[in-house]
């Protein structure tokens, strides 16, 4: 986000501040911060940056590379910040309309847009001007002489002043156990209650053009498929027929164990067959998104938790965000659920920092 967006105020001393997670929670936070002052670090396991805006490439030696958006299909939004946001990306050639099929009946009447070059594209936008750090899963963090202490299973370690945790709270809330983080049992009670519906994906490779909308997509809603994507014809794959399935979440819980996926993925496909018509699949890979969106959310647009001691010195400045968190939107995407949840804990740090 250009810094003209953004009040004419800095920190007068340096705050550094670590997020765990690189999706779009942890992104818009460490833009927001870094705008005002702060010097932040983005830590996140994945090779690349982007969460749940995912894509993946697999070449074939006849047809090329395929290119897969395999997590989030489309944006929308309803938040004035996010629009301010999304129509920068517009501008700037980010981003386009993309009049695909709706997955939901809040989106048939919304605008739907999509990465020009790929979902992953926006997150890649919005780390490049981040200190981020792939490849770094956290087994560790502690709060010892006024500083967060951070370690990754490579043995890397961070210091910082404040933490953001951004990862589904399932994994924040291992992380804090693991940690033997003072926690209050009231706050991680309210943190367990959240769960999430699972999505097991195909990444395909077709031999040939599918029987399909102009615009490369379908709502399939079946009792196996969910969706169906043909990647060359959504515009980011212009070499290779690189078509997405995403299964329901009934059918992903049933079958995201590692045994069961390869007899999942020949489902999906076999479910798929009418939207292949004569082309058949030389490849493909499969993928599971354990978190993949909500269920249930947290009362609040972010949480801080009080620790259990009464030594306030236990627990530094920590700060739980994502789009598991109620922002006030109905209906609203997962992924703008994420964006204003970033947005507003960086706000609120921002103001008790008392950046002036």
């Amino acid at each position: 986000m250009k810094l003209d967006n953004f009040p004419q105020v800095r920190l007068s001393n340096k705050i550094s501040c670590s997020i765990i997670g690189g999706g779009m929670a942890g992104l818009v936070a460490g833009n927001v911060l870094q705008q005002y002052g702060f010097d932040v670090t983005v830590l996140d396991k994945g090779r690349g940056i982007g969460g749940r805006m995912a894509t993946r490439r697999i070449s074939h030696a006849d047809h090329g590379d395929g290119i897969f958006d395999y997590g989030v299909q489309y944006i929308t939004a309803q938040s004035e910040e996010f629009k301010k946001w999304l129509d920068e990306w517009i501008e700037i050639g980010l981003v386009e309309k993309w009049d695909c099929a709706s997955r939901s009946a809040a989106d048939l009447e919304s605008q739907k847009y999509r990465g020009v070059q790929s979902i992953r594209s926006i997150a890649k936008h919005l780390a490049s001007n981040l200190n981020v750090h792939t490849g770094k899963r956290i087994v560790a963090i502690s709060w010892r002489e006024a500083s967060w202490k951070i370690f990754a299973d490579d043995g890397a370690s961070y210091n910082s002043n404040l933490l953001i945790l951004t990862p589904p709270l399932p994994q924040t809330i291992q992380l804090l156990k693991d940690s033997k983080i003072p926690i209050s049992e009231i706050s991680l009670e309210r943190l367990r209650r959240i769960t999430y519906r699972m999505c097991l994906t195909v990444l395909a490779i077709a031999s040939g053009p599918l029987r399909i909308q102009q615009s490369g997509s379908c709502h399939v809603n079946g009792d196996q498929l969910e969706w169906i994507a043909c990647n060359r014809l959504k515009g980011i794959s212009p070499d290779c027929y690189a078509v997405t399935l995403q299964a329901n979440a009934k059918f992903s819980e049933q079958h995201y164990a590692p045994a069961k996926r390869e007899s999942a993925a020949q489902a999906l496909i076999h479910a798929a067959k009418q939207y292949l018509g004569n082309s058949s699949i030389l490849e493909y890979q499969v993928h599971v998104w354990r978190y993949s969106t909500p269920i249930n959310y947290f009362d609040g647009t972010f949480f801080s938790p009080q620790p259990c001691s009464s030594d306030s010195a236990a627990v530094g400045p920590l700060y739980i965000a994502g789009d598991a968190f109620s922002t006030g939107y109905e209906k609203i995407s997962s992924l703008e659920n994420a964006f204003l949840s970033g947005f507003e804990v960086a706000m609120d740090i921002c103001q008790k920092q008392k950046v002036s």
